[in-house]
């Protein structure tokens, strides 16, 4: 079932009937949906009973403030109930406010190695080496340094989605970002960037040069050998794209208080993750 409605129309509905609602923002408090519980359909009339009760959400369509109502079983949130920020990029693309792992923006979340799935935070258990990372028997002098996935063979430079730490733990339509989409981040003319420390925590600070949004990502360091580096001073975020120069590299954003940048690192480090749409 679909009705559009507008805003004072879906007002009028809660108030008539005195129906809890669940008013949906993004990041930026802007309303994107309202969601009502036991809406029923159908009876109702003389000798008749309500029937098929269920879940509606009213999904806020356009500057005319109509709402759209779509039945709980028809609609897939994309974002999952992960929070984003739209910083006005020309791609369009929309940036995670947090790390996959984490519980705020300024929680430093999971480690992962590209291309694997599974986060860490305890070294002990994972030692980020080329012993323990998911696609490598590592020989130096071999043409793709013992890849066994990504390589000059397959031709894969971008990772597989169920290769994706994004996506495989928030669902919906995230995903890691790609090159370009990093490149974008760290484009001057869209978003201006500076070192910060927001609630203790130090860290690069976003500003999109449209809008005004702001997107904060804190200087996790990172995992080597069993090792955490650099937490607190650097901050190394992973992109879905292999370096062109050498398979066992792969791309990532790179920041500190000096600046940052794009580089390939060896694909066993241990580097956050952030999520984007688009």
């Amino acid at each position: 079932m679909r009705k559009i409605l507008t805003v004072k129309e879906l007002i009028t509905v809660l108030l008539d009937y005195n129906m809890d609602a669940l008013v949906y923002t993004n990041a930026n408090g802007i309303p994107t949906g309202i969601s009502l519980s036991n809406v029923c359909y159908g009876g109702g009339g003389e000798g008749e009973t309500k029937k098929d009760c269920k879940e509606v959400i009213f999904d806020i369509q356009d500057e005319e403030n109509e709402c759209m109502a779509i039945d709980s079983e028809q609609f897939v949130d994309p974002y999952n109930g992960h929070e984003y920020v739209d910083l006005g990029l020309p791609s369009g693309t929309l940036w995670a406010t947090m790390n996959v792992g984490a519980e705020k923006e300024t929680d430093y979340g999971l480690y992962f190695a590209w291309g694997e799935r599974q986060g860490y935070v305890d070294v002990s258990t994972k030692a980020f080496s080329w012993a323990d990372y998911k696609y490598c028997n590592y020989d130096s002098s071999a043409t793709d340094k013992g890849m066994t996935k990504y390589n000059s063979t397959d031709g894969k430079i971008v990772l597989d989605i169920e290769d994706d730490a994004a996506h495989v733990n928030w669902g919906g339509e995230w995903h890691m970002p790609t090159k370009a989409q990093c490149r974008e981040l760290l484009n001057t003319n869209y978003v201006t960037n500076k070192w910060t420390r927001v609630n203790g925590v130090d860290g690069r600070l976003f500003t999109s040069v449209k809008n005004g949004n702001t997107l904060f990502i804190p200087a996790a360091g990172f995992c080597n050998g069993g090792s955490v580096y650099s937490v607190g001073s650097d901050g190394y975020v992973w992109a879905s794209s292999l370096s062109s120069s050498n398979v066992s590299f792969a791309w990532n954003v790179y920041f500190s208080s000096d600046g940052g940048g794009g580089y390939g690192s060896y694909r066993y480090f241990g580097y956050s993750v952030r999520g984007v749409i688009g």
